[in-house]
């Protein structure tokens, strides 16, 4: 794939409905193609990169689209997701040399949603981004393989860096208590990660089969204040799902 361009599902502006940063206007860069399938994806239509389908886009034609959606509404910050975005990370990191370029400008601010399975591609641009917002998958919750060790080396590399970021661990019914302490301990003694909580959304292909219920919610939270402290861990729910938005 040529560096210099890559395929995007869809960019568009919106509020942004999770994590951290919750509730700021973003121009949203949805890139095409995910090599994880968890069982609860709210966007299953951008896990698959159909080539023929897309036009490939040049940095230039990005930004572009970045800067239009800009001068119509002021926007806080660019949220690059997925998908999976790391999947296409020397177009990313074009694209975050270029956002440099303009960045007093512009003045927007880079947020990375990412798998957090993909270290060595984070690794090449983690000091290009203002923040990333990272996924703990637990097999349990997922269905899918454990990636324990990807995760650690994300950590890792994170940890090290001057950019803030947040672990997002998705709790369902089927979450297993000590995948969550194990995963709790992964982000011990990291002063620049945070951690939320995400209770799973319904969504037309997944529906939660058991009941997670605030009594669980308050043990998972409490659990995680006891290992990381009670102002670095929160609950937050998928808020764009609750207000019928983008």
């Amino acid at each position: 794939m040529d560096s210099h361009r890559a395929y995007l599902s869809e960019i568009f502006s919106s509020i942004q409905g999770e994590g951290p940063w919750i509730g700021l206007r973003q121009v949203f860069l949805r890139f095409s193609g995910c090599n994880l399938r968890c069982i609860w994806c709210d966007t299953p239509e951008s896990l698959v990169l159909e080539k023929k389908k897309l036009t490939p886009l040049s940095v230039k034609e990005v930004l572009q689209r970045v800067v239009d959606f800009n001068q119509i509404t002021e926007h806080h910050s660019i949220s690059l997701t997925g998908g999976e975005p790391l999947l296409q990370a020397q177009f990313l990191k074009s694209l975050l040399l270029a956002l440099k370029s303009v960045q007093k400008t512009l003045g927007l601010k880079t947020f990375l949603e990412t798998g957090g399975h993909l270290p060595e591609k984070l690794e090449k641009l983690v000091d290009l981004l203002d923040f990333v917002s990272f996924d703990l998958k637990l097999p349990s919750s997922t269905q899918e393989k454990a990636l324990w060790k990807e995760h650690q080396e994300f950590v890792q590399i994170l940890s090290q860096a001057k950019t803030n970021a947040a672990a997002k661990i998705v709790v369902t019914s089927g979450t297993e208590l000590s995948e969550l302490l194990f995963a709790f301990e992964l982000l011990r003694d990291k002063p620049n990660l945070e951690l939320v909580l995400q209770p799973v959304s319904q969504t037309p292909d997944f529906r939660d089969p058991g009941l997670l219920g605030q009594e669980r919610l308050d043990l998972y939270h409490k659990e995680a204040i006891k290992v990381l402290g009670a102002k670095k861990v929160r609950i937050i729910p998928q808020t764009h799902k609750i207000l019928g938005v983008i």
